[in-house]
């Protein structure tokens, strides 16, 4: 029994270890990403384009258009998001739109998740100076 017990335990924390450094791929958003780039819209090319990204508080929000009927509003929210993810797809939630505006919601979940705050404003700093750099007239906008 002794050593059934103690066989167990590296495989309990190679199995911990596992779901840990999953939760952390952001591939895990892959379907997710892939069904947002792919809906079509019909917008009205005299309005300016707004893009809202971020996690699930973003997602959820299935009326935002309603809320801003002079724009063309695209929801690029994919649930659970960190900075990081948002990072890994910035090409496909910012780029490839190239909105005018860009409203971001990110940082409950890495903050959830114990990532220290430094680490957090990093990740923002750069996602922001990416933006500003491919994208110089698109304005950014977080959401707190």
């Amino acid at each position: 029994m002794r050593l059934f017990k103690t066989s167990l335990i590296p495989i309990i924390f190679i199995l911990l270890g596992t779901l840990f450094s999953n939760a952390q791929d952001p591939n895990r958003f892959k379907d997710q990403v892939n069904e947002l780039v792919s809906k079509e819209y019909n917008f009205n090319p005299d309005k300016k384009l707004v893009v809202f990204t971020g996690s699930s508080s973003i997602r959820m929000w299935n009326d935002v258009q309603s809320y801003f009927p002079e724009y063309n509003v695209i929801n690029n929210g994919f649930g659970g998001s960190h900075f990081s993810d948002l990072l890994h797809f910035y090409n496909e939630m910012i780029v490839k739109p190239s909105p005018d505006f860009v409203f971001i919601y990110e940082g409950d979940n890495d903050l959830a998740s114990n990532k220290k705050p430094k680490k957090i404003l990093k990740e923002a700093k750069e996602l922001t100076e990416k933006i500003q750099q491919d994208l110089p007239e698109t304005r950014v906008i977080f959401i707190s």
